[in-house]
């Protein structure tokens, strides 16, 4: 099936469902966080759970590998990173 009827049976199955973050491959999970800019913490384990758990094909890999490029450029940034930074501030007196 091509990636482009892939995303419409997902779309109607998800609607129906509530199955979308189930059913949404690597290539998509990538396009959201390159259009919001930002690599949410529920997209990030839903990549990692996909690359270790299931077959993928070169779609989702060259995604994956411009997701990469865009992290490393600043284009995309990764929220659990944000996360790590941030350092509580202490109230002494």
């Amino acid at each position: 099936m091509k990636a482009g009827a892939r995303s419409r049976v997902c779309s109607l199955l998800c609607k129906h469902s509530g199955l979308e973050d189930l059913l949404m491959a690597i290539h998509e999970i990538v396009q959201q966080a390159l259009q919001a800019g930002m690599l949410s913490i529920e997209a990030e384990r839903q990549l990692r759970q996909r690359l270790q758990s299931t077959r993928y094909g070169l779609d989702d890999v060259r995604a994956f590998a411009v997701l990469q490029q865009a992290m490393m450029s600043g284009r995309v940034q990764q929220q659990s990173r944000q996360l790590l930074t941030v350092t509580p501030t202490s109230t002494a007196a």
